[in-house]
This record gives structure tokens, C-alpha cells and sequence, in this order.
């Protein structure tokens, strides 16, 4: 493989989280790891060191995970996935406003809730009653005979709302009305499908559900990711695997025009370094294969734009060719044996100044 000297990247100023493990594994036996209730596998070693198991859900554009614990150990040692409410890191109900234990509603936003409830139950009905504990949200089902039948809740999710001031008055003294949110909104973790097969074949800590509940084995994943992805799955992975083996952080490049971003220990403490752009390339010819060939950027105008756009967010272009023997066939691509066959080059990119090169000429 060809290695490209690559710069130092920019750091942040303002950090506000700690420096965590790059990936969320043992990677020592003295390295201390949480020890999960289910899904836990002891290592006979020296050291007791107990290997965690996360769980996700296969979605039509990505895997879901749910649960707290594992969106906090996933996002912050390595920064899998994103949030699905917030821009990068999970924080939308940590930015919620607080009052007593509870998260705090306007009055606008609880009756776009309410709402949003009545579509989604339909044809159920929400009423509202009040009882000592606040305003209950009760879900009532129609029946073909016209009976009426509360439905089991097994959680109620209480907030609170902030009750409109009077003009002149302080926001100190607002005052809020405790309610049961009728359609509770919840983040998730969502990973791409070149995080979660990293996770599951790289890592082994990742376990993958299909719609029936049904766990994944890591041949049927990869068909199955291959069946989803709307690109070249087996390329993209390789690279994917490619730089994540190098230390990179690597997350979508898709708000930049590229394929992914390379960030050195993670997106809070430095600013991307690089923009890549993945090219399938033939084995002796270094050329697109012209049947799979997606012109993206083959024209110069397309290039000048994304170069443009590169350099004002202090970025560089960062070409990483998938090199595909010619030995390779379709079958071969169905299982994650091909990843080996790859090799892959990195070319970066770099914009010729003639007033720069004529002063470098006069040096020597």
C-alpha cells in the first residue's frame, strides 16, 4: 500500500469532555470495563476482564441503539455513530431545560405533542384528566361494537410545562403545570453501516437485530448491509476499516461533498483534517471501472467546487483509491473475505499556485 505524509491537524480550543479509550473494548487486562448484566463473555486471563456486547436494531438507513449505557460508551470511546436528534454527539436531552427531575415544555411545543399523538394513535382517542399526580394523558381504543377500552401504559413519562408569563412579568416567576407527555421523544445512536460491521467484524463487541428480532451472523450482515447501502459497500468498508486501523476517527463527509471525514481522536478535540473521496479503481490501470463508475467529480468544475468548499473550511482532499484485482468476481463480493483483496492508495490533492511554485524554484 502507498502511504501519504498527512499534516497535523487543528485542535479545538474549548474541550469539555475527557479523553476516553478509542474504541469501547478492553484493550488491556488491566483496562477496567463495565460489566454488563447480559451479553458479557469472560476472558480466562491473568486479570479478569469482562468484554461487553452492545445491541443494535438493522434499519433501513442505518442501526439503531437504544440504550443509554451503550450510546455513551459507543459515542464517547471512538465516537461511533451520531445522534438522531442533535448534530453530532447525542445531547438533545441534556440541552432540555430541567426542573425538579423533569424536562420542561412550552405550552406550543406540548400541544404539538398532543397532536402529533392523535395522528399516531388513530383511530384512538387522548383525553386528558387530572388527578392528584398532574394531568394523565389517557389513550382510549375504539372497538368495532363502539366499546371503549383504556390501553396499558407500562410507563408514564411526566414534564412540565411552563405556563405563559403576563406582560411585565419576570421569567422568574413562571410558573409550570405537571402533564404526562403523550408521544415522549427519545434519541437514539445511529450508525452507519460501516460503523456497526467495524463494530461487529472488526471489534466483535456489536450485535445486530433484523426487523423479526433475529440476530445477525456476520455473513448474513454483510449481505444484508451490501442489499441496503446505496453504494459500493465493499469499498467503502475497506477504506472505512482502512483508517480506522491507522487511529483516525472517521465519520460521513456528506455536509463537505465527500465521502468521509478523518479526524485525529475525535470530532470535540480537532477539527477534520481531511475530506476523502472513495474511488473503485482497476487492478494494473488504476481507471474507474466504466459500468460501476459514478461521476461525481469527473469533470473540472465539479472538482474546482469541492476543492473550493474544502479549502474554506480549512480542509484538504484526500483521494483514497480502492485498487479491485481482476481476479475478483461478483460472488467473491458476498462475503467480507474480498476486504483482503483490496489494497488501497491514498492520493492527496493539493491546488497549484504558480506564484508559490515560481518562489519555491527561486530557493533553489
Amino acid at each position: 500500500m502507498t502511504t501519504t505524509v498527512l499534516s497535523d491537524p487543528r485542535p479545538k480550543r474549548r474541550v469539555n469532555i475527557p479523553r476516553n479509550g478509542p474504541f469501547p473494548i478492553p484493550l488491556s487486562q488491566s483496562e477496567e470495563s463495565e460489566v454488563s448484566q447480559e451479553g458479557t463473555k469472560s476472558l480466562s486471563t491473568k486479570a479478569a476482564v469482562s468484554w461487553k456486547f452492545y445491541r443494535g436494531k438493522l434499519g433501513l438507513s442505518g442501526i439503531k441503539i437504544s440504550d443509554e449505557s451503550s450510546i455513551k460508551d459507543l459515542n464517547f470511546k471512538g465516537f461511533f455513530g451520531k445522534g438522531s436528534l442533535s448534530k453530532n454527539i447525542p445531547n438533545f436531552q441534556r440541552n432540555q431545560e430541567i426542573v425538579d427531575g423533569l424536562p420542561v415544555l412550552s405550552q406550543a411545543r406540548y400541544k404539538r405533542h398532543l397532536d402529533q399523538a392523535k395522528e399516531h394513535l388513530r383511530p384512538s382517542k387522548v383525553t386528558r384528566e387530572s388527578n392528584e399526580r398532574g394531568v394523565r394523558i389517557t389513550q382510549l381504543m375504539e372497538k368495532e361494537n363502539d366499546d371503549v377500552v383504556e390501553m396499558n401504559q407500562t410507563e408514564n413519562t411526566y414534564v412540565l410545562v411552563k405556563e405563559q408569563n403576563e406582560p411585565g412579568s419576570s421569567e422568574a416567576d413562571s410558573s409550570f403545570q405537571k402533564v404526562e407527555d403523550p408521544l415522549p421523544v427519545k434519541e437514539y445512536l445511529q450508525l452507519t453501516f460501516e460503523e456497526a460491521f467495524f463494530l461487529s467484524y472488526g471489534l466483535g463487541c456489536l450485535l445486530v437485530a433484523d426487523e423479526k428480532g433475529k440476530i445477525l451472523d456476520i455473513l448474513t450482515m454483510w449481505r444484508r448491509f451490501c442489499e441496503l447501502s446505496n453504494k459500493n459497500f465493499p469499498a467503502f468498508y475497506t477504506v472505512y476499516h482502512y483508517f480506522r486501523s491507522k487511529g483516525w476517527v472517521v465519520k460521513t463527509g456528506l455536509k463537505y461533498g465527500a465521502d468521509f471525514l478523518l479526524y485525529k481522536d475525535g470530532p470535540p478535540f480537532y477539527h477534520a483534517s481531511y475530506s476523502v473521496l472513495v474511488v473503485v479503481v482497476k487492478e494494473g490501470s488504476l481507471r474507474e471501472d466504466s459500468v460501476k463508475r459514478e461521476d461525481r467529480y469527473s469533470t473540472w468544475a465539479s472538482l474546482a467546487a469541492l476543492n473550493r468548499v474544502t479549502l474554506q473550511v480549512a480542509k484538504e482532499i484526500l483521494y483514497c483509491h480502492v485498487i479491485q484485482p481482476n481476479s475478483i468476481k461478483e460472488e467473491d463480493l458476498q462475503s467480507p473475505t474480498c476486504i483482503s483483496q483490496f489494497q488501497v492508495q491514498e492520493i492527496l490533492m493539493k491546488r497549484w499556485v504558480s506564484s508559490k511554485e515560481r518562489e519555491e524554484q527561486g530557493e533553489l
